[in-house]
């Protein structure tokens, strides 16, 4: 996100890559998030103690 707030303000000639960028990452973070979650409970387990 940085590097997008540097090139929207600074009228860079690389804006619409970090555009298309930190939105493939806000799409990117939950499904991450999601599959982490469940990888965790497949590790522990249905009753969740191991």
């Amino acid at each position: 996100m940085g590097w997008f707030g540097v090139e929207f303000f600074t009228d860079g000639s690389w804006i619409g890559l970090t555009e298309r960028l930190a939105a493939a990452a806000e799409a990117g973070v939950p499904l991450a998030a999601v599959l982490t979650a469940l990888a965790g409970e497949r590790r522990s387990g249905p009753s969740g103690l191991r």
